[in-house]
């Protein structure tokens, strides 16, 4: 019973690494793949939570993991992926909208 109360964590975790992996994506210019795994980090953040409370296995721990793992999954990578997506147009604009983000 011990491993299913690790579960909302290894959801986090996913969603850090979908966030992390998004990131290399834009930064290569994959800019419809690094969007995708940005959904995808979205909706592991979504049940991790729920999961926690369902499990009634929240903590200090989980609630730090989510908030570094929001950190990189929707300040970060959204960052990078408007800053790329917009850099062959206004490059001053770009790094506003970038900026904007975090």
């Amino acid at each position: 019973m011990k491993g299913i109360r690790a579960l909302p964590n290894c959801l986090t975790l996913l969603g850090l690494l979908l966030g992390t992996l998004s990131l290399f994506y834009a930064a290569d210019g994959a800019l419809e793949i690094a969007a995708a795994l940005i959904i995808a980090a979205a909706i592991a953040d979504s049940l991790d939570g729920e999961l926690a409370r369902l499990l009634k296995c929240e903590s200090v721990f989980g609630e730090r993991l989510d908030s570094y793992g929001d950190t990189v999954c929707f300040g970060a990578a959204p960052a990078l992926l408007v800053y790329q997506a917009t850099k062959g147009e206004i490059r001053e604009v770009s790094i506003v909208l970038g900026i904007t983000i975090l």
